[in-house]
């Protein structure tokens, strides 16, 4: 009965951690509906900047990491738009959470043939995951496959999943391991899912597996020889608690952004000002953009 417990919990944190732990290609960049525009603020100062400001500022580090809501399609919308235009100016590597590590293979061999490959095909070729819903990922993943981009996968891969649930190696780490951001992760993952003080033992695998997954994308931002972007959620590129952290373990000489993609009608607060560098504010039709 106990193993049978413990299957389940395994199971449980399996899904939850899919769910949480949530020439330029123009043609791919399709506007949302209702869209209206969008404003940068540079947090450092509150102030809003311009958006070719924006992008060339971005242009002026090593890493640039686009943290998004999964299911947001003004966020996808505003991420293609803007690797397309440093596109513009530079190699890219393109860093995508959605897709474990051992689905690069496909990616390269799809890659290869990309010029018979029709886009229907596209995601079946790649082994895009279907619990990552397709319909809001497909532009940009056709901006990036459909170009010199470098197209890579970012996450580790299922069966890591299990074999850190089941007992890995703790990671090594300076800043990105403390004490304080595992603790932080932990009450993000307990309080935004109800869980009890009897659930502590399955927060605490998340919270592993959540540095994991931070860890290998970091590890692929890093050894990237071209500009790289980052495409993930909020809590990844997260300063405080996510993969910046563990980019300063492995170099603290990379130039690095975090860009916040602002939920409708969020403002910004002092959270958002310790969590990124740049936050993206939408106005949809009708809203009023002063």
């Amino acid at each position: 009965m106990r193993k049978f417990g413990k299957y389940f919990v395994f199971i449980f944190v399996f899904i939850f951690v899919f769910i949480f732990l949530t020439g330029c290609a123009q043609k791919y960049i399709q506007v949302p509906a209702d869209y209206n525009t969008f404003e940068v603020i540079n947090l450092d100062n509150n102030q809003t900047i311009g958006y070719d400001k924006f992008i060339d500022e971005l242009l002026q580090n090593d890493i640039i990491m686009l943290g998004e809501a999964h299911t947001d399609e003004y966020h996808h919308f505003v991420q293609n738009k803007i690797i397309n235009d440093l596109y513009k100016f530079k190699n890219l590597s393109v860093v995508f959470e959605m897709l474990g590590v051992d689905k690069q293979k496909f990616i390269d061999i799809a890659k290869k043939n990309a010029l018979n490959l029709e886009s229907k095909e596209l995601a079946k070729a790649i082994k895009w995951e279907k619990r990552w819903d397709y319909n809001y990922y497909k532009d940009i993943v056709e901006s990036v496959f459909y170009s010199d981009m470098e197209f890579i996968a970012g996450n580790i891969t299922d069966d890591e999943i299990k074999t850190i649930y089941e007992g890995a190696a703790p990671l090594n780490g300076v800043v990105s391991t403390t004490d304080e951001v595992k603790d932080k992760l932990f009450d993000i993952i307990k309080i935004s899912h109800g869980f009890s003080d009897d659930d502590n033992e399955t927060v605490s695998k998340m919270v592993e597996i959540q540095q994991f997954k931070d860890r290998r994308m970091a590890d692929k931002l890093v050894h990237s020889s071209n500009l790289a972007i980052l495409i993930a959620g909020r809590n990844h590129t997260d300063k405080t608690i996510g993969v910046p952290l563990h980019i300063l373990d492995f170099n603290k000489n990379k130039k690095m952004i975090s860009v916040g993609l602002g939920y409708w009608q969020e403002e910004v607060d002092d959270k958002n000002q310790k969590e990124q560098d740049y936050f993206i504010k939408f106005y949809k039709d009708g809203e009023k953009y002063e």
